[in-house]
């Protein structure tokens, strides 16, 4: 009888311990449901109603409230250390604060253009390649948009207003950067 009672009480705590592998388990991985990217749409004009191809470089993700840029984040975005390399701070809300400035005195596309040198020099991929005419989706955040025939631009992208942006052709004789070689001359230094 006391036998019986040892091997029934081994196979509970057995299955005891069995079942606390098996909730551990599953505990360990449970992660939160992260929440859908919310997307903005954005499309370019041609000014001459040619067709462009664009290439579009995620520089910060996040949340736009106000035509600022909260929660700042790297994760997943292009060329971070290409940004640094031009002056601009690791700290991905700093680099917001950055980004939003040199966006605001950038009349002439310089600070866009230097950007997306320097994304294209690091080797970073695009995040999607759209033509002139086109909407696509973006997620939230700051994003550079680099063509072979146009001044690249800078665009902090929402939810809330959809962007459409005129091309800029590039002036004074300065051939456009080269999506496909970014060793292209610079108006700027780096």
């Amino acid at each position: 009888m006391i036998e019986l009672i040892c091997h029934i009480a081994l196979k509970l705590l057995a299955l005891l311990l069995s079942t606390l592998v098996v909730l551990a388990g599953i505990a360990c991985n449970v992660r939160p449901a992260a929440a859908a990217e919310v997307a903005g749409r954005a499309s370019v004009v041609s000014q001459d109603g040619s067709v462009h191809g664009y290439s579009a470089f995620r520089l910060l993700a996040g949340d736009v409230h106000d035509g600022m840029l909260a929660d700042a984040s790297l994760d997943g975005c292009a060329g971070s250390a290409a940004l640094v390399s031009l002056g601009a701070p690791s700290d991905a809300q700093r680099l917001a604060a950055w980004l939003a400035e040199g966006a605001a005195t950038d009349a002439e596309g310089t600070f866009a253009a230097s950007i997306a040198r320097a994304v294209q020099a690091s080797g970073a991929a695009p995040a999607a390649t759209f033509s002139s005419g086109e909407t696509v989706e973006l997620g939230e955040g700051y994003w550079i948009i680099a063509s072979g025939d146009a001044r690249p631009m800078l665009w902090l992208v929402d939810d809330a207003e959809p962007i459409e942006a005129v091309e800029k052709s590039v002036d004074r004789g300065e051939p456009p950067i080269d999506v496909e070689d970014p060793r292209a001359p610079s108006d700027i230094p780096p």
